[in-house]
């Protein structure tokens, strides 16, 4: 969570000027990251199209 508007307002913009210019954002928390490593591995292979 965002702790002030601005901030969530940055990442929306930042998210639409990278997707405009051809990059796939993947939003993932740190949580995720660190509990979850074998989701987040499995998720960004099928982002990327990559084997298993």
């Amino acid at each position: 969570m965002h702790s002030r508007r601005g901030q969530f307002e940055q990442d929306r913009r930042r998210q639409t000027m990278l997707t405009a210019r051809g990059w796939r954002v993947l939003r993932v928390t740190w949580a995720q990251l660190v509990d979850e490593p074998r989701w987040f591995v499995r998720e960004l292979r099928q982002a990327l199209s990559l084997p298993a």
